[in-house]
C-alpha cells in the first residue's frame, strides 16, 4: 500500500488490538504510546488473553469498524480513556493535525490543525508523511511533535 494514501490502515490495527485491550468500558492499560503501556511494544500478559491473531478486512473477520482517515498519515494510534489518537496532515505537509476518534464507535470525535507551514521540508523518501510521528497520550495531555 502506498504510504500517501488515504487509508483505514490505522484503524484496523486499532480494532483488532486496542479494542480488545481497552474494551468500551475504558478499563485497562490501554496503548499510551508507542511502546505501549509497558514501555517495551508488549501488552501485558493478563490483558492479551482474546487478542484476535488474523483479521481480514473484506470479511470483517475481528473487525468492530473502520474508517477513512480525514488527511494522509503515518503514526501509530494511541488508545486511552476509551480514545485514539494519531497524526495526520495535508498530502503537501502544510497543514498538520491530531485526530481523535471513539474506540467503541469509530466515530471521530476531533481533527484539530496544530501547525501551519507555508514552506514544508521535501520528505525526499516514499514511505513517511508529513504526520509520521506518533502522539503520547495521558489521563490529562495529548503530546504531538
Amino acid at each position: 500500500m502506498n504510504p500517501r494514501q488515504k487509508s483505514a490502515w490505522h484503524i484496523i490495527v486499532l480494532v483488532i488490538g486496542a479494542t480488545t485491550v481497552v474494551g468500551t468500558t475504558n478499563a485497562g492499560p490501554g496503548w499510551p504510546s508507542r511502546f505501549g503501556p509497558l514501555g517495551n511494544g508488549h501488552v501485558p500478559t493478563a490483558e492479551a488473553a482474546g487478542i484476535p491473531i488474523s483479521w481480514d478486512e473484506q470479511s470483517g473477520k475481528n473487525i468492530v469498524w473502520k474508517m477513512e482517515l480525514p488527511e494522509f498519515g503515518h503514526s501509530a494510534p494511541v488508545v486511552l480513556n476509551g480514545r485514539v489518537w494519531l497524526t495526520s496532515a495535508s498530502e503537501d505537509g502544510r497543514r498538520q493535525y491530531v485526530d481523535c476518534v471513539d474506540v467503541a464507535t469509530g466515530r471521530q470525535l476531533g481533527h484539530q490543525l496544530l501547525f501551519e507551514n507555508g514552506d514544508p521540508e521535501p520528505l525526499n523518501n516514499p514511505i513517511n508523511t508529513y504526520a509520521s510521528p506518533t502522539c503520547v497520550v495521558t489521563d490529562n495531555a495529548v503530546y504531538v511533535s
